[in-house]
Parts: C-alpha cells; structure tokens; sequence
C-alpha cells in the first residue's frame, strides 16, 4: 500500500491494516489506544507517515522498523523509554517521527555498548539534552535532525500534491512530471488546466508523446498505459549545484545545539541527516572546519579553509559532532566523529570507537599548518 491508496480508503477500512500490525506487534498499544487509532484515521493522510506505516502490516521491511523500535524501546525500559517517547512517537509527519526514532536510536546505541544513560537530564537555564551518557569522561547529547534547503523541501512538497491529484485520470496515458515552477496554491488550478488538456488530447487521438503546460506546471504524456486508467509515473528532479549553502545550514545548527549543553563537560552534537537527501559528511567536516578551497601563498597554489563552527575560545562546550543517518544503505553508512581542537573536554577516540565509526581529528603539519586526519 502506498500514501496515495491510503488517502482513498474510508476511515473504518484504513483502520483494518492498522489493526492487523497493532495484533502483530502488540507492544505498539502501549504507544497507539484504540482513541489515538480511531483519530489518526481521520487525519488528512497524505502526510500521515505513522497512519501509512502503521497501515503496512504485510510489509516486512516495515515490520523490521516497527520491531526495532520495539527492542530499543525495551532495552531503554528502565530509563523510562516507553514514558519519555510516547507523545514523540505519536507525531504523523514524517519529519518529526523520524527525528524522534534517531533520538531513541542513538540513546539505544550507546546502551548496547554498556553504557549508562539518562533521557532529558537537565543542563543549563532550565533546559534540557536528548540524553546523557555515563561514559569518561561523562558526555552530553543534542541530536539536530536537519533537511534539506528549504526550496527542495517545497519542490518536494508540490511533486507530491500534483502526484495525487494525478494518481488516476480517465484517459490512459503515463504521465511523467517535468521540471516545473509551479507554486503549491497554483497546483489544484494548473492540474486542473493540465487534466483538461489531457482529455481534449485522447479525445482527439493526438500523437504521444506530447507535452501538457499550465501555470509552470509541466506534464508529459510518454504513452500508452496498460492499465485502464491513466497514472502518474515518474518525476523529475531538476539539477541543482550550489556552493556552501548546506555547511552553513549545518554550522548554524551546530550553534543552536550548544545552548542545550552544559558548561565546561564533553557535549556531543549529533547532525542527523536521515530526512536530507543533499547533505553529505564533507558538509558536515566543511560547517565544523570551514569550506575548503585555493588560494595562492607564497606563490603556491595551496589549500585553505574558511571560518567554521570549530574556533578557539567558542562552542568549547562542544567536544565532537557526529554525522548520522539511519539508512544502512547511505554512502555515510556508520557514524562519523568530528573532533573539536578547542573543546573544554577532549575526547579519546575510544569514548565512540566502533568498526561503524570513522573518526576526523585536526593533525599538525608543522610550521603552524594542520590537515584533517580521518581514521
């Protein structure tokens, strides 16, 4: 079942998949009553993410993630897990629900290593962390789960409105969704203008492929379907190049995170880039280092890094920034540690060692030069 069947069903018959995972995982009734069931149902579902996962009960992927909620769920039990995660883990949208299972994740990890942990402790001014970690020395944990720029976020957003509103169309054609410049209150108007098109089009027995155009809307009919209804097929990501935008992004989240540390212990800042499908671990190692580039010293063309998070005398209550994602399958799979030089509290690699762990140090060159050293 995908989002857009869901969005079709009636709420008793959306109910019925659910049920079947909740009999499946009974566990998850300790997080989902039958009232939270019976009002998620009726929530607009084509940004339900909960109401679709939990409505894939013959899904075996889908049963692996609800089982590893369970277990790290289990394992924290005696820290109060199933308490402090029950209102995080109710969130319908995507973006916060995936935010909420890295923070269950990430506490979890450190767990399995025989590690003491406390969920929300209080740092400074009446705040709060994800979590502490009773390793040595003692480490603070903000987690920041960051997206991409937010014109992507928006593209995304309207792919996914035209992509409903063209699920099934009466004329039997695959479409495909062009780079548009469509805004999303223009979508219900220009899918409408598109569908008009499409139905004078077959009417007419015009030639395919063939290109729809309505209000920065671009839809193309590639051919035939073999299905007695018309669908939408593919989309089409424009290309994108940009210069520091995401380290940026990055060091400014970085910043945030540090007022939810203590002063003068080891913090750990976690950039959690699940929901990101543009920011990589070198935007990571660029926000905390500066962005890497040329430039001519002493008649040498020679690297060199701007500015960065990382800067004597600031952020000092910042020992390391972990890159993480929770896809295996990533080209960053595993955790990434990037060292702070000028940390209040030092860190030895062993603290987060790991066969999944790679960790980035600032070495000496000599003649006051460094280099980046990831091992």
């Amino acid at each position: 079942m995908n989002i857009f069947e869901l969005a079709e069903l009636p709420d008793e018959e959306a109910r019925v998949p659910v049920e079947r995972t909740l009999s499946s995982k009974p566990k998850l009734r300790r997080l989902y009553d039958e009232e939270f069931i019976r009002l998620l149902v009726r929530r607009w579902r084509l940004d339900n993410f909960l109401l679709l996962q939990l409505a894939r009960w013959n899904d075996s992927t889908t049963l692996a993630f609800w089982q590893a909620i369970i277990d790290d769920l289990d394992l924290l039990a005696s820290e109060g897990a199933w308490t402090s995660f029950h209102d995080k883990l109710r969130h319908h949208a995507r973006f916060d629900l995936e935010a909420a299972l890295s923070e269950l994740a990430m506490a979890a990890w450190m767990k399995r290593r025989a590690v003491g942990i406390v969920i929300e402790p209080s740092t400074r001014n009446r705040r709060v962390c994800e979590f502490s970690a009773e390793t040595i020395p003692k480490t603070w944990w903000e987690i920041k789960t960051i997206r991409d720029l937010d014109f992507l976020v928006e593209d995304e957003a309207v792919a996914t409105d035209v992509q409903s509103r063209l699920a099934k169309i009466d004329e039997s054609y695959v479409l495909t969704l062009k780079e548009s410049t469509v805004t999303r209150d223009e979508v219900a108007a220009a899918v409408k203008d598109v569908k008009r098109q499409i139905g004078e089009h077959c009417t007419n027995r015009g030639v395919l492929p063939k290109t729809f155009e309505a209000r920065g809307l671009v839809v193309e009919a590639s051919g035939p379907s073999k299905k007695p209804y018309g669908y939408l097929g593919m989309t089409v990501s424009g290309l994108h190049s940009w210069t520091d935008e995401y380290a940026e992004k990055v060091a400014r989240r970085i910043s945030s995170a540090a007022k939810q540390l203590p002063d003068c212990a080891a913090g750990i800042v976690v950039i959690d880039t699940t929901m990101s499908t543009w920011i990589h671990r070198d935007d990571i190692i660029d926000a905390c280092f500066g962005v890497e580039s040329l430039a001519v010293i002493g008649n040498r063309m020679q690297s060199v890094r701007g500015p960065g998070a990382f800067k004597p005398g600031v952020l000092t209550r910042i020992s390391a920034v972990i890159h993480y994602t929770r896809f295996p399958g990533s080209n960053d799979a595993g955790l990434g540690v990037i060292h702070n030089p000028y940390a209040s509290v030092l860190l030895a690699d062993s603290v987060l060692s790991g066969t999944d762990v790679k960790q980035t140090r600032r070495v000496s060159r000599g003649d006051g030069r460094f280099a980046l050293e990831t091992t």
